[in-house]
Protein backbone atom coordinates (compact mmCIF):
# COMPACT_ATOMS: atom_id res chain seq x y z
CA UNK A 1 0.00 0.00 0.00
CA UNK A 2 1.28 3.46 -0.91
CA UNK A 3 2.11 5.96 1.80
CA UNK A 4 -0.02 8.98 0.86
CA UNK A 5 0.96 12.48 1.98
CA UNK A 6 -1.54 15.37 1.95
CA UNK A 7 -0.88 19.09 1.86
CA UNK A 8 -3.05 22.00 0.82
CA UNK A 9 -2.97 25.68 0.04
CA UNK A 10 -3.78 28.55 -2.29
CA UNK A 11 -0.51 28.53 -4.30
CA UNK A 12 -1.47 31.89 -5.77
CA UNK A 13 0.50 34.25 -8.01
CA UNK A 14 3.26 31.77 -8.84
CA UNK A 15 5.03 28.86 -7.22
CA UNK A 16 7.72 30.61 -5.19
CA UNK A 17 10.72 28.92 -3.61
CA UNK A 18 8.89 28.43 -0.30
CA UNK A 19 6.11 26.53 -2.06
CA UNK A 20 8.57 24.41 -4.00
CA UNK A 21 10.58 23.54 -0.88
CA UNK A 22 7.41 22.59 1.01
CA UNK A 23 6.05 20.41 -1.79
CA UNK A 24 9.35 18.65 -2.40
CA UNK A 25 9.89 17.95 1.30
CA UNK A 26 6.28 16.77 1.66
CA UNK A 27 6.72 14.26 -1.17
CA UNK A 28 9.84 12.85 0.50
CA UNK A 29 7.66 11.75 3.43
CA UNK A 30 5.73 9.21 1.35
CA UNK A 31 5.11 7.51 -1.97
CA UNK A 32 2.40 9.84 -3.27
CA UNK A 33 1.73 13.56 -2.70
CA UNK A 34 -1.84 14.81 -2.99
CA UNK A 35 -2.28 18.59 -3.00
CA UNK A 36 -5.57 20.19 -2.02
CA UNK A 37 -5.75 23.40 -4.05
CA UNK A 38 -8.15 26.10 -2.86
CA UNK A 39 -10.74 27.14 -5.44
CA UNK A 40 -10.92 30.76 -6.56
CA UNK A 41 -14.01 31.26 -4.40
CA UNK A 42 -12.43 29.85 -1.25
CA UNK A 43 -9.35 32.06 -1.76
CA UNK A 44 -11.55 35.15 -2.08
CA UNK A 45 -13.21 34.30 1.23
CA UNK A 46 -9.80 33.75 2.87
CA UNK A 47 -7.72 36.54 1.30
CA UNK A 48 -10.18 39.15 -0.01
CA UNK A 49 -11.73 40.15 -3.32
CA UNK A 50 -8.40 40.94 -5.00
CA UNK A 51 -7.28 37.32 -4.79
CA UNK A 52 -6.54 34.96 -6.35
CA UNK A 53 -4.26 36.62 -8.86
CA UNK A 54 -3.97 33.42 -10.93
CA UNK A 55 -7.02 31.30 -11.84
CA UNK A 56 -7.59 27.85 -10.39
CA UNK A 57 -6.92 26.10 -13.70
CA UNK A 58 -3.56 27.84 -14.17
CA UNK A 59 -2.52 27.18 -10.57
CA UNK A 60 -3.54 23.54 -10.97
CA UNK A 61 -1.59 23.18 -14.21
CA UNK A 62 1.54 24.61 -12.54
CA UNK A 63 1.28 22.19 -9.61
CA UNK A 64 0.63 19.20 -11.87
CA UNK A 65 3.79 19.96 -13.82
CA UNK A 66 5.98 19.33 -10.77
CA UNK A 67 7.63 15.91 -10.61
CA UNK A 68 6.95 15.62 -6.87
CA UNK A 69 3.18 16.28 -7.08
CA UNK A 70 1.12 13.20 -7.93
CA UNK A 71 -2.44 14.51 -7.72
CA UNK A 72 -4.16 17.91 -7.34
CA UNK A 73 -7.73 18.12 -6.04
CA UNK A 74 -10.00 21.17 -5.90
CA UNK A 75 -10.91 22.37 -2.42
CA UNK A 76 -14.08 24.45 -2.32
CA UNK A 77 -13.87 24.65 1.46
CA UNK A 78 -11.35 26.71 3.44
CA UNK A 79 -10.01 23.85 5.49
CA UNK A 80 -9.20 20.30 4.38
CA UNK A 81 -10.93 18.02 6.91
CA UNK A 82 -13.42 16.53 4.42
CA UNK A 83 -10.63 15.75 1.95
CA UNK A 84 -8.47 14.22 4.68
CA UNK A 85 -11.36 11.91 5.61
CA UNK A 86 -11.84 10.92 1.94
CA UNK A 87 -8.19 10.36 1.09
CA UNK A 88 -7.01 8.91 4.43
CA UNK A 89 -3.38 10.02 4.08
CA UNK A 90 -0.71 8.65 6.41
CA UNK A 91 0.90 12.11 6.70
CA UNK A 92 -0.46 15.68 6.57
CA UNK A 93 2.07 18.47 6.09
CA UNK A 94 1.90 22.16 6.92
CA UNK A 95 4.43 24.79 5.92
CA UNK A 96 5.80 28.02 7.31
CA UNK A 97 5.61 30.88 4.81
CA UNK A 98 6.21 34.44 5.93
CA UNK A 99 3.56 35.34 8.52
CA UNK A 100 1.82 31.96 8.31
CA UNK A 101 3.13 29.73 11.06
CA UNK A 102 1.12 26.58 11.60
CA UNK A 103 1.02 24.82 14.96
CA UNK A 104 -1.34 22.28 16.47
CA UNK A 105 -3.12 25.24 18.14
CA UNK A 106 -4.19 26.98 14.91
CA UNK A 107 -4.44 24.02 12.54
CA UNK A 108 -8.18 23.32 11.97
CA UNK A 109 -7.60 19.68 11.03
CA UNK A 110 -5.33 18.87 14.00
CA UNK A 111 -8.02 17.09 16.04
CA UNK A 112 -9.12 15.03 13.05
CA UNK A 113 -5.55 13.96 12.31
CA UNK A 114 -4.99 12.93 15.92
CA UNK A 115 -8.27 11.00 16.06
CA UNK A 116 -7.43 9.13 12.84
CA UNK A 117 -3.81 8.46 13.78
CA UNK A 118 -2.45 10.59 10.93
CA UNK A 119 1.07 11.94 11.36
CA UNK A 120 1.36 15.73 11.09
CA UNK A 121 4.66 17.15 9.82
CA UNK A 122 5.49 20.85 10.07
CA UNK A 123 7.93 21.82 7.33
CA UNK A 124 9.96 24.94 8.02
CA UNK A 125 11.01 26.67 4.79
CA UNK A 126 14.58 27.98 4.65
CA UNK A 127 13.31 31.16 2.97
CA UNK A 128 10.96 33.72 4.51
CA UNK A 129 8.58 34.29 1.62
CA UNK A 130 4.86 34.36 1.00
CA UNK A 131 2.62 35.41 -1.86
CA UNK A 132 0.89 37.92 0.41
CA UNK A 133 4.24 39.51 1.31
CA UNK A 134 5.30 39.67 -2.35
CA UNK A 135 2.04 41.43 -3.28
CA UNK A 136 2.47 43.88 -0.37
CA UNK A 137 5.97 44.79 -1.61
CA UNK A 138 4.70 45.28 -5.16
CA UNK A 139 1.87 47.56 -3.92
CA UNK A 140 4.41 49.67 -2.04
CA UNK A 141 6.31 50.16 -5.28
CA UNK A 142 9.42 48.16 -4.47
CA UNK A 143 11.55 47.64 -7.57
CA UNK A 144 12.64 44.17 -6.66
CA UNK A 145 10.98 41.56 -4.52
CA UNK A 146 13.61 39.78 -2.48
CA UNK A 147 13.00 36.39 -0.91
CA UNK A 148 15.50 36.99 1.88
Amino acid sequence: MRKVVWTNGCFDLFLHSGHLFHLEQSRKLGDMLVVGLNSDESIRSLKGNNRPVISFEDRKRSLESLRFVDLVVKMEEQEPSDWIRRISPRVVTKGFFGKNTWTHDNMPEWGLCVSLGIEVAFIDSPVDISTTRILERLRRGKDQVSIR
